[in-house]
């Protein structure tokens, strides 16, 4: 029987009342969360930033109501000053270069195709769509623009800083006065809008959520992830000035990863904040993507208002924001996509659907850049597209011809370079996944075999809401909050109302495609894209009745905050170890390094043995996590997985050392004992044998390698300088007063660095100087100079010296000698040795 429209409304009030009393229930009387001990630790806790941002929105929505006769921007004082408080003036320019860069070139290209397409103005929506789009179609240009950057040694923070400066011109020069006032219906948004304590109860929640995780922005990196993998990127081109994208140094590296760089590039300018705020920035443009697309669903901005909150306070943003992660890039493309959808259904007309046409290959091509599982939304979304434009498009083949050329430019240019990269240098294009079909010899093809296990069942979204943990075992129950419940209520009340019949057909194939998605990957991190959009589109269907007379509207605002209220107190089951952090470690410099120290430890190893002369190119990370890195980095996780195959099957201590020098680390960084069980044990004596220092760290220990391990490649010596290495490798001591010469050959063109070290004795007031010369036949590649302090004659001190061996290098030669040359020193238990270089085909013979 179909109900009647006037019961409507209160069918779907009471349906999100039923939600909202169902999370009631579940996580608060019958089985209250787990999580919820942190809310008990006070200012020790995450609630210490939650409570500053409780303070600053109610403050600011006091004065916005009140107003107490001084101007309307008052009332964003209280958050404005929270946040800068919280954001640095470096991170904070960074990042807004960035987005301005962005939102400048995007802009240029859809305001001319609407002028070209259309004589009419645009409405207020679409002014807001196009401003939103105009953001996320630059930003997907800048994600593979600045991934071919990274091949070149180019990446310096002037650089990056000059290339958004130039842009930003160009795209203003292009933008004509008729282009500009597009944007002319954005003035009915300023905050001289009248009050309304609808809207402001509506929003609260969300706001206070956001301010929480951009309030978290200022605490360091701590992610197991974000320390292993994504900063490495950033030290490494900060360091190199390039990433290397070499699949043997870096599993993940060659998989598309557009929205990281768009983080690198922001590191470079403004360091670690400025990537942290970046991920939270794009948080914000997800959430305005959704909100403006349940906007446009319900017409009305009171829904735009309930979805912002309802999908600002889901607890996964807690991880997915307050740690480094590429998935809020992800969403804010998929949510643009999905709004330049719903602009599509805004018109019958062909040529006024030529730019949301556009921004949508555009966003589709910048997720798929991003991450390689876009790809399947890529289709769902082409063809859902395709169905949409059929039902409501005077010329509908027009339409489909646009967005498939569109489609095809789009991805030819953001996509495939690289993807065609991945698959020339790994032979696997999205390497290393679904190595089972591409057979990359770089990692093990039973590894990471995708699709993963996933769930599949009638009950997937209860399950994902109250069972989270066998759901996803990943995540904590609660982490979900309560929003994709939603969409149940919304698609069965939207199927009788024929003008939302449409924005519903879209719901339910998001949905859908939600479910599949899970059948092959419940992590509800990768699911979160499409979780998004299925939540806008389920409130904006919801919030249809928002503004209808009677209690079913009152009702159906307070479910919504009550359901933003409990997925608020729910937030700390979004996160792992975040939820213990407080305000002080976000705010006092002391307090921070002590938590990086206990929660990051090997962020201030790395620092350390970058801080060293010689730099320790190479570590090797053993049951540990590497942290941020200008070297090279080897470990015993899924990253440099072959290494780990090796040390694995190393169950002797000559297997372990067979292991050892093939890696040639200069540093080993050992975990707690209790994580490296699976070592064989003969590689704690092995290590401490070889070490020529060992320096203790809070639960690890950094072995400086000697030349064995770390350079066990021997060199021949020319026989002008055999005898004298014989007498100074020993342990009598040679005496030379003016200088020390040794040369040493090499006939391997692997061979990427050669380095000496011995222990020498000289007066306290001198400097003993190496000189490491490398040389071809007829040039001379290298000169370095090396300089340490004598101890004093009768204190023997130990000393390296290394220099880098560029392709064709057949010589090296070592001069020791004093800075005054006329003082006595002595030298001893002299060794020297060549590195092998790391590369494709020492990684293949691991």
């Amino acid at each position: 029987m179909k109900p009647s429209p006037l019961t409507l409304p209160y069918v779907a009030a009471g349906l999100t009342a039923i939600v909202a009393l169902s999370g009631f229930l579940g996580f608060i009387i019958i089985d209250p969360s787990s999580r919820f001990r942190y809310w008990l630790i006070g200012f020790e806790g995450m609630g210490s930033f939650v409570l500053i941002a409780a303070i600053a929105v109610a403050a600011s929505v006091l004065l916005h109501h009140l107003r107490f006769k001084c101007s309307s921007w008052a009332s964003v004082l209280p958050i404005a000053l929270c946040l800068t408080i919280f954001i640095g003036g470096p991170a904070l320019i960074s990042v807004l270069m960035q987005i301005a860069a962005a939102a400048l070139v995007g802009f240029a290209l859809l305001s001319r195709l609407w002028n070209a397409t259309q004589s009419d103005p645009a409405s207020q929506s679409d002014a807001l769509a196009l401003g939103l789009l105009s953001t996320l179609s630059g930003l997907a240009i800048f994600s593979t623009l600045l991934w071919g950057m990274s091949h070149f040694p180019i990446n310096y923070s002037g650089v990056h800083a000059l290339l958004y400066v130039s842009l930003s011109i160009a795209a203003l020069l292009m933008i004509r006065v008729e282009d500009w006032r597009l944007l002319g219906e954005l003035r009915r948004f300023s905050i001289n809008a009248k009050p309304d304590w609808r809207l402001s109860l509506l929003i609260a929640p969300g706001l206070v959520a956001c301010l929480t995780l951009l309030f978290m922005t200022a605490l360091p990196e701590f992610g197991s992830d974000a320390r292993a993998a994504y900063q490495s990127f950033f030290e490494q081109m900060r360091f190199n000035a390039r990433w290397h994208h070499d699949p043997a140094l870096a599993a993940w590296g060659l998989q598309p990863l557009g929205g990281l760089h768009l983080a690198g590039s922001v590191y470079l300018l403004g360091g670690e904040s400025a990537s942290r705020l970046q991920n939270a920035m794009m948080m914000l443009l997800s959430l305005g993507g959704a909100a403006m697309t349940a906007g446009l669903v319900s017409r009305t901005r009171l829904g735009a208002a309930a979805c912002f909150s309802i999908v600002a306070t889901i607890p996964l943003l807690l991880e997915l924001t307050s740690e480094f992660y590429y998935d809020n890039t992800v969403a804010a493309f998929v949510m643009g996509a999905v709004l330049s959808m719903l602009c599509l259904l805004k018109t019958r007309s062909s040529d006024h659907a030529t730019p949301f046409l556009v921004a949508l290959a555009i966003c589709l091509a910048g997720a798929s850049a991003t991450k390689h599982t876009s790809w399947l939304l890529t289709i769902v979304f082409g063809g859902l597209c395709a169905v949409l434009i059929m039902l409501r498009h005077d010329r509908p083949v027009r339409s489909i011809c646009v967005l498939l050329g569109t489609g095809i430019v789009s991805f030819a240019a953001l996509v495939l370079p690289i993807a065609t990269f991945a698959y020339v240098t790994s032979g696997n294009p999205v390497f290393p996944y679904y190595n089972q079909i591409f057979q990359s010899p770089f990692y093990p093809p039973e590894q990471h075999s995708t699709p993963h296990t996933g769930y599949v069942g009638w009950d997937v979204m209860f399950r994902a809401v109250f069972d989270t943990n066998t759901f996803s075992s990943s995540d904590f129950r609660g982490g979900f909050g309560l929003a994709i419940l939603l969409s149940i209520p919304a698609i069965l009340t939207a199927a009788f109302v024929k003008k939302a019949r449409l924005a519903m057909t879209l719901c339910v194939g998001l949905a859908l495609l939600f479910v599949g998605l899970s059948a092959m990957q419940n992590d509800l991190r990768l699911l979160w894209p499409v979780s998004l959009a299925v939540m806008a589109l389920s409130t904006g269907l919801l919030s249809q009745w928002i503004e209808t007379p009677g209690w079913a509207s009152r009702l159906f605002i307070a479910s919504v905050v009550s359901i933003s209220a409990i997925q608020l107190l729910l937030m700390p089951a979004g996160g792992h170890g975040v939820p213990s952090v407080n305000v002080s470690q976000a705010l006092s410099p002391k307090a921070a390094d002590s938590l990086y120290r206990r929660r990051a430890p090997t962020a201030a190893i790395n620092a350390m043995l970058d801080n060293l002369p010689d730099r320790t190119e190479r570590r090797l990370f053993l049951s540990t996590l590497m942290g941020p890195q200008s070297a090279t980095g080897v470990e015993d996780g899924w990253y440099t997985y072959l290494a780990r195959l090796r040390l694995h099957r190393s169950n002797s201590e000559d297997a372990m050392l067979d292991t050892l020098q093939t890696l040639s680390p200069d540093a080993i960084i050992l975990g707690t004992r209790g994580h490296r069980r699976w070592l064989n044990s003969s590689i704690y004596e092995l290590v401490n044998r070889h070490a020529r220092a060992v320096i203790d760290y809070p639960g690890h220990q950094v072995f400086l390698m000697d030349n064995l391990i770390a350079f066990p490649v021997i060199p021949e010596q020319p026989e002008d300088s055999q005898a004298l290495f014989d007498q100074a490798s020993g342990a009598e001591l040679i005496t030379g007063a003016e200088r020390l010469v040794f040369n040493f050959l090499t006939q391997d063109t692997s061979i990427e660095r050669f380095q000496v070290q011995f222990s020498a004795q000289c007066e306290i007031q001198e400097i003993l100087q190496i000189v490491v010369a490398v040389r071809a036949p007829g040039r001379l590649h290298e000169y370095t100079l090396t300089e340490r302090p004598c101890q004093g004659e009768a204190t023997p001190f130990q000393t390296t010296a290394s220099a880098f061996m560029p392709q064709g290098s057949t010589r090296v030669t070592v001069e020791i000698k004093t800075r005054s040359r006329d003082t006595e020193f002595s030298v001893s238990e002299l060794s020297a040795g060549f590195k092998s270089r790391f590369d494709r085909n020492a990684a293949l013979e691991l």
